[in-house]
């Protein structure tokens, strides 16, 4: 999916008219009016969402929004998503790409005007004010700082290492460098001082401790030596920002992908992650939950009664499916995953392959409308965007 900012110079600018024109919306038939009479400034766009050469939401920038004598500037306003592109965070990727453009025209804050409660500050927005709009309606003023992010680094993978047996007892080998894996993962670690491992049952403390030294000891084979090592679960999840803040490197641990992506939400963990300067590791489950949209395929299959898609916490763009030479074995876990690909790019990789933010090293093919592609191979590398 593509969004990009729009000028009336623009090829696509009629086609957006009509579409904003037609769509269900009442408020798409002002926009479209308003790009027939060019009524923007010279900075002033509409942005788009594209997907496959078809509009699928649109939104605009501008420097006020129905406010008389406004001091606030400038505005997202006019936020509509395709019916069939609804809950998987559209909205905010538009948000998230007017502020970019806002950014670099030296703008501090974004604001937007809106009578909704509960909708916006979920996306990091703040109520500042309110106001009366040009037809005499009480809006509500909300505002979010546009703030320097420093690039996070994120890799998403199926396993890091393998499981044996060690004088009768459970143990890890030490990390894998299939693919440069390891070598990857090195580079990115600034300071041992910290390792966080989070678990994907926050109930589950014995076994949580277990994996948490069986971590320690897979680090330890692959001349990692932490000062610290904790586990982040129930027993401490109220002081999450505390133990994150420490964190020099933080594994998301595999399990089950719903009951984890429970757990992830009730502690807001997406947030707090998007603050630490230190890579993350997703395993598997914990790799699904890091996207934006989660395809909780391996649990429905067994449970018909849970969804299929499931918000994760947007700490990457990519919806991705772990362990594919295994899920390809099993029919009913292909039938699903196969049927959410209709409406989103589904990556998926095989054990010993990974994402390392927007690289692929290793086997990985795109899922995408029913058809698989095969798009990087084993000791391969492939870069998604530029």
């Amino acid at each position: 999916m593509t969004i990009i900012g729009l000028s009336i110079q623009d090829p696509l600018w009629k086609k957006v008219i009509g579409y904003a024109n037609d769509c269900p919306w009442e408020a798409g038939t002002i926009l479209a009016q308003k790009m027939i009479e060019n009524d923007f400034s010279d900075l002033e766009r509409v942005f788009v969402a594209i997907e496959d050469d078809k509009i699928v939401g649109f939104c605009t920038f501008t420097k006020e929004d129905g406010i008389p004598n406004c001091e606030y500037v400038p505005f997202v306003g006019f936020i509509f998503v395709d019916e069939g592109y609804r809950g998987q965070r559209l909205s905010e990727r538009l948000i998230n790409s007017v502020q970019e453009y806002a950014k670099a025209l030296n703008f501090k804050n974004l604001y937007i005007v809106s009578d909704h409660r509960g909708l916006y500050e979920k996306y990091g927005f703040n109520k500042i004010d309110e106001s009366i709009d040009i037809k005499g309606r009480r809006e509500t003023i909300f505002c979010r700082a546009i703030k320097e992010k420093t690039d996070q680094t994120v890799f998403l993978t199926s396993k890091i290492c393998e499981k044996q047996e060690l004088d009768g007892k459970l143990a890890l080998s030490k990390l894998s460098n299939e693919n440069g894996f390891l070598d990857n993962l090195k580079k990115q670690i600034k300071t041992q001082n910290t390792f966080v491992m989070v678990a994907s049952d926050p109930t589950a403390y014995e076994k949580n401790d277990q994996f948490l030294q069986l971590d320690r000891q897979a680090l330890t084979l692959s001349d990692l030596h932490f000062q610290k090592y904790l586990v982040l679960d129930n027993r401490n999840k109220d002081k999450v920002k505390t133990v994150l803040d420490q964190a020099s490197l933080v594994i998301l641990a595999g399990g089950n992908t719903y009951e984890q992506n429970q757990f992830f939400s009730t502690i807001d963990l997406g947030k707090h992650l998007k603050s630490i300067d230190c890579p993350i590791v997703g395993i598997s489950a914990g790799a699904m939950n890091c996207g934006e949209i989660v395809i909780n395929s391996s649990e429905k299959s067994k449970n018909p009664d849970l969804p299929l898609i499931l918000k994760g916490m947007g700490i990457s763009q990519y919806t991705i499916v772990p362990h594919f030479e295994k899920k390809q074995k099993n029919p009913d876990e292909m039938k699903l995953i196969i049927q959410a690909s209709q409406k989103m790019k589904i990556y998926a990789v095989q054990d010993g392959s990974y994402l390392l933010n927007d690289t692929i090293y290793g086997r990985c093919d795109l899922i995408y409308q029913g058809k698989i592609t095969k798009i990087c191979d084993i000791g391969e590398s492939f870069l998604l965007k530029k």
